[in-house]
């Protein structure tokens, strides 16, 4: 048997009120999370894709910075209007080598007390070898001027 009267009428138009709220609710934690998502895509920092296939090369040689073939192990491709952004990575003792790819003014790499300078040439060009010890480095990139498509800098080994 179910409750008749104005004490049901009463509860069931407040259950619908709940459901309301909780509808709403919903529909707006949706919507700020869409938001959230696209925003997150748009302005993604500093453009971090880990894979630039399409801007560096897997391996790479270039006469007078590194005379055999070297294999990319990492990089950070940036948006066109980028200006800036890092490069962290796992030092070994071997020498590892820092290419980078941009088409407009010039590149920096900075890392520690040292700072390296190249020229952008639209393609892939050696900007500075290390031989080091062990440990985290951080590569600090930036160009000179916002480049004409994505730019890439790569580890090689």
């Amino acid at each position: 048997m179910t409750p008749d009267g104005p004490v049901a009428d009463s509860a069931a138009e407040e259950l619908r009120g709940v459901r309301r709220i909780f509808l709403v609710a919903l529909a707006a934690a949706l919507v700020a999370a869409g938001v959230a998502l696209g925003v997150e895509l748009t302005h993604s920092g500093p453009d971090m894709l880990n894979v630039s296939a399409h801007v560096l090369p897997r391996t790479f040689q270039q006469t007078g910075f590194v005379g055999h073939s070297v294999h990319r192990v990492q990089t950070a491709d940036f948006g066109a209007g980028s200006r800036r952004g890092e490069l962290h990575f796992r030092s070994t003792r071997s020498p590892v080598y820092v290419v980078a790819s941009c088409d407009t003014g010039k590149i920096q790499v900075v890392t520690g007390s040292l700072t390296s300078v190249q020229a952008c040439r639209g393609k892939p060009v050696g900007v500075v070898a290390l031989s080091r010890g062990a440990g985290a480095v951080t590569f600090t990139v930036s160009v000179s001027e916002a480049q004409n498509a994505r730019w890439a800098v790569g580890i090689y080994r």
